[in-house]
């Protein structure tokens, strides 16, 4: 049985282990992870944030137009193959531009959101330049 002060000095802590807590700001925000993991983490984070912010930028390019171009119209004609006519969708236009345009800017930042969240993985390999002291400073 381990008693509490033989705790602390177990080399399996959860600050000994990758990516468990340490008490150094900028080393909580990076997460210490497998190569395969990184790679599968790099990818499909990259991919969901870039079509994230493109669709984004989509739905604010409807919500401008919702009238005056084919993509604005494919939200009327949506909403139309649902059963909506186009007199009982006229007067709401204006709230249809602002819900469309609440959705572009929702998946504009939810991809830099994804994005940034994916970069904070890193490999065991990958060296933090800011930590080295072995390099001189070129400013002067």
């Amino acid at each position: 049985m381990v008693d509490a002060a033989d705790r602390g000095t177990e080399s399996d802590a959860p600050e000994d282990l990758p990516g468990g807590p340490t008490t150094d700001d900028d080393s909580r925000r990076e997460v210490v992870v497998p190569d395969r993991l990184y790679k599968t983490v790099a990818v499909f984070s990259t991919l969901v944030a870039i079509v994230s912010v493109v669709l984004g930028f989509w739905f604010l390019s409807a919500a401008g137009s919702v009238l005056r171009n084919p993509t604005g119209s494919f939200f009327v004609g949506l909403l139309q193959a649902v059963g909506l006519s186009f007199s009982t969708i006229e007067p709401h236009l204006s709230a249809l531009a602002l819900a469309v345009g609440l959705v572009g800017l929702v998946l504009v930042a939810g991809g830099g959101w994804v994005f940034a969240m994916g970069s904070r993985f890193r490999t065991g390999g990958m060296a933090k330049p800011k930590d080295e002291a072995d390099e001189e400073s070129s400013d002067g």
